[in-house]
């Protein structure tokens, strides 16, 4: 039987870190379901809901109506009902929203549910791995490298680095529901924003002979500090050149750390696909751990019922 009080906390940005308590993890997601839609199933006197948000933005972009969910809350539900659950909210989202693709995010230890999406036809398309630097102020590397905050007379550049440095692991690219060059165009498109106002702070090279080929954005997650009772932040997107830029992961995300560490920032955080080795060494090289692994599952409605 499957309680989602058990796995709730792991739904968190944050359930890698063992500072922070269950209240504070669970309260963080609590936070985001009251933003929701919701999906009410009943079946056999048994209750569950849906939690799940229509995406109008990826929806204009991809040409598809989208839909992401965010939690299926639970409480004794079998696995043959969390299946009849599950394809309940797919009828229900075509028929209320029209939605032609939806995608979910989940932990590990939701085995129980990451089963009942496979039985519903729904596939795996990314496993991510969430790595983490705890005790950020005292950080210390070998090395110093030149490093400046990107402005917008870098969008050109480095929207055609993130659409040229094409990972065919992302779950953009590893879902056949997109066009690989439609893929590489949300990434530009990711950056550009990130730039203008998505991100809190996207760095790039500034290094005599270096050209600027790279960058690494990061989100400073204040607004969740009072509620983790700590400074936690999460590096959010990264893309180098292997041509102009080769070995420069590692200084960003170092020269990234001593930026969030002025800040007072005590923990920082960033995930990678499983299959992203280079990036994951160079994590491991620098301090990082790994603190929580989740897997993301897609489904096209759009292929079922059109």
């Amino acid at each position: 039987m499957r309680n989602s009080s058990d796995v709730i906390q792991y739904y968190s940005p944050y359930s890698f870190s063992r500072k922070t308590s269950f209240e504070a993890r669970t309260g963080i997601v609590k936070k985001t379901l009251i933003c929701c839609d919701k999906f009410t199933f009943k079946s056999d006197q048994q209750i569950g809901t849906v939690y799940y948000k229509v995406l109008d933005w990826d929806s204009n972009f991809f040409g598809l109506k989208t839909i992401r969910i965010h939690f299926i809350e639970s409480t004794n539900i079998g696995p043959t009902t969390l299946v009849e659950m599950i394809d309940a909210f797919d009828l229900y989202s075509f028929d209320k929203h029209n939605c032609q693709y939806m995608f979910f995010e989940i932990p590990s230890e939701d085995i129980l549910l990451l089963q009942a999406l496979g039985e519903s036809s729904f596939k795996l398309i990314e496993t991510r791995l969430h790595y983490y630097y705890e005790n950020l102020q005292t950080y210390e590397y070998s090395k110093r490298f030149g490093v400046r905050q990107a402005t917008s007379d870098d969008i050109e550049n480095l929207r055609q680095v993130a659409a040229r440095m094409r990972n065919k692991f992302d779950r953009f690219h590893a879902d056949t529901t997109f066009d690989q060059e439609l893929a590489d165009n949300f990434l530009a498109k990711y950056v550009e924003e990130s730039i203008k106002d998505y991100s809190d702070l996207v760095i790039t090279p500034e290094m005599e002979g270096i050209a600027s080929d790279s960058f690494l954005a990061v989100n400073f997650c204040e607004k969740d500090w009072p509620d983790l009772g700590m400074k936690v932040s999460r590096m959010i997107l990264s893309a180098v050149s292997s041509t102009t830029n080769k070995g420069w992961f590692l200084k960003l995300v170092s020269e990234m750390n001593y930026i969030l560490k002025d800040n007072g920032v005590e923990v920082v955080f960033y995930t990678t696909q499983s299959t992203n080795r280079a990036v994951y060494h160079v994590l491991t090289k620098l301090g990082f751990q790994l603190g929580a692994v989740g897997h993301v599952f897609s489904k096209s409605a759009s292929a079922t019922y059109i």
